[in-house]
């Protein structure tokens, strides 16, 4: 399965467009794209059981049941890419993906679950004063484009993306 630029074409014009007026909200955006790029690697590859460690629990709503369990991958590979996407994928977040896909340290959860619970804006006092605070927002975007980044083109081999002054680019 090939993995199609258009579906993500107005994502990556989205991120360009809000990037320099709205660097906190473009890092937030980006991690959703990465869990995206994380998970249709899984979807792609869910067969191969070289890539993918076969110890990870994933969670797996089980429609005979109506109850959500935990499964390895090996177990939940038959199912039909429908019922994979919706049953599995759907119910397993980016910390999980990375696990299942061997990647250490937590390398874009953490980063992703700082921003989202904003613990790098927090102070003693309250929160930063605005200047602090655009400043670690555009420190944050520029750490979330580099993850982003390497996740597309390490997972997405069709084509890679470059980024240069704060603008993503397809190079196909």
């Amino acid at each position: 399965m090939i993995y199609d630029f258009n579906i993500e074409k107005n994502t990556i014009i989205g991120l360009n467009n809000l990037s320099v007026d709205y660097p906190y909200a473009t890092a937030l955006l980006t991690y959703a794209f990465i869990e995206r790029i994380l998970k249709f690697y899984i979807f792609r590859n869910r067969k191969n059981t070289i890539l993918l460690d076969q110890s990870i629990d994933l969670k797996y709503y089980d429609t005979a049941t109506c109850k959500l369990t935990n499964k390895k991958i090996n177990g939940l590979v038959t199912l039909s890419d429908d019922e994979f996407i919706e049953n599995v994928l759907c119910k397993n977040a980016i910390e999980k993906c990375e696990k299942l896909l061997k990647i250490t340290n937590l390398k874009y959860s953490r980063p992703r679950n700082d921003l989202m619970h904003s613990n790098s804006l927090m102070i003693k006092n309250g929160y930063l004063e605005d200047i602090k605070r655009n400043s670690e927002h555009a420190k944050l975007k520029k750490i979330s484009f580099k993850l982003l980044k390497e996740a597309f083109n390490e997972y997405i081999t069709d084509f890679q993306i470059s980024i240069k002054n704060d603008n993503i680019r397809v190079v196909m």
